[in-house]
């Protein structure tokens, strides 16, 4: 990611071409159509964005549940270290995610007290 701000939009364009060329590179074989598509997708986005959202103060949360399912999602039980340097946050954050995810899905697979089971 860019370091100033005022390239997000930049930053955007190019991460969504990255996802889209990932996801559809194995469906178009003709690198040409592909480039153009991507570019299409990235840059109609990217306007979007810039339409809906321009001058606006953007927060980009990092600690979302969704980057946490991430996080738990790709754990193997030992890297802790792997995904400090991934998620660019520290081994001990790290482990406190997985620790609350895991107690999360204890209590969800507890029997609600009083039930029969």
């Amino acid at each position: 990611m860019s370091n100033n701000d005022n390239d997000l939009i930049a930053d955007i364009i190019l991460y969504t071409k990255q996802i889209v060329n990932s996801i559809l590179l194995s469906e178009i074989t003709d690198s040409y159509k592909l480039e153009q598509i991507t570019n299409k997708i990235a840059f109609e986005l990217a306007s979007v964005i810039e339409e809906d959202r321009g001058g606006q103060y953007v927060y980009v949360r990092l600690n979302s549940p969704t980057r946490k399912q991430r996080i738990y999602s790709e754990f193997t039980g030992t890297n802790y270290r792997e995904l400090s340097k991934k998620y660019k946050i520290s081994e001990h954050h790290i482990r406190k995610i997985i620790k609350q995810i895991q107690k999360e899905r204890q209590e969800q697979n507890q029997p609600m007290q009083g039930s029969l089971v």
